[in-house]
C-alpha cells in the first residue's frame, strides 16, 4: 500500500491525471492494482488520478490475453502506465504496447519490482526494433528498506536504530 501511494503521489507531482495499470491476474498483481486505486481515492476529489486497470492471465499461453489487455489499454489514450508483471512478460507486453501505440517516446511506463532492478541492465535490443523503442521511458520501481552496507545492515535498519537511540524506546507511542 505504501508503494502504491508513493506511485500516485509521484505521478500527481508530475500533474498526471490518468494512469493505465496493466497487471498480471494473480494475488500480487490484483493486490497492487487495488492498492493504486485505493491510494488515488484517498486523495481529495479534485486531486485524484483516474485509474484504468486491465488484467491478463499469467499462464504460459497468455500471449493472446496480454494482447487483449494491451489493446484495451490503448483505447484509453493515456500517456502514463504502471505495469505489475514479471520478467517473462516484459518483452511480449512491450511488443504489443508498441504495436498498439502506447510505448516509446512520449509514453512513460513504470514497472513494479516484479522485474528485478537490473532486468534492463545490459539488455541490447537492435536499434529501431520494437523492443528498443518500447524500452525508452521505462522505469522499474523497487520497494525495499534500504541497501545493505558493509556491516550487513540496511538503510532502514540504520534509521530505526538511530531513531530508537535518539527517542528512547519508552518515548515511542506505538498506537
Amino acid at each position: 500500500a505504501v508503494t502504491a501511494r508513493g506511485v500516485v503521489d509521484y505521478l500527481k507531482g508530475l500533474e498526471v491525471g490518468h494512469l493505465g495499470v496493466l497487471y498480471v491476474n494473480d494475488a500480487y498483481g490484483s493486490t497492487f492494482y487495488e492498492a493504486i486505486v485505493k491510494a488515488s481515492f484517498t486523495r481529495p476529489p479534485n486531486d485524484r488520478i483516474t485509474v484504468k486497470g486491465n488484467p491478463f492471465s499469467s499462464t504460459v499461453e497468455s500471449s493472446r490475453d496480454i494482447e487483449l489487455a494491451v489493446r484495451e489499454m490503448a483505447k484509453t489514450n493515456y500517456r502514463y502506465y504502471f505495469g505489475v508483471f514479471y520478467e517473462d512478460h516484459y518483452e511480449t507486453i512491450m511488443k504489443y504496447a508498441i504495436q498498439y501505440g502506447i510505448a516509446g517516446p512520449g509514453y512513460v511506463w513504470i514497472i513494479s519490482d516484479g522485474l528485478s532492478e537490473t532486468f534492463l541492465e545490459g539488455k541490447v535490443y537492435e536499434d529501431g526494433s520494437d523492443l528498443a523503442i518500447a524500452s525508452q521511458g521505462v522505469g522499474i520501481l523497487k520497494a525495499e528498506g534500504g541497501r545493505e552496507t558493509k556491516d550487513g545492515r540496511s538503510g532502514y535498519d540504520r534509521f530505526t536504530k538511530a531513531w530508537y537511540e535518539e527517542q528512547g524506546e519508552e518515548n515511542i507511542d506505538y498506537h
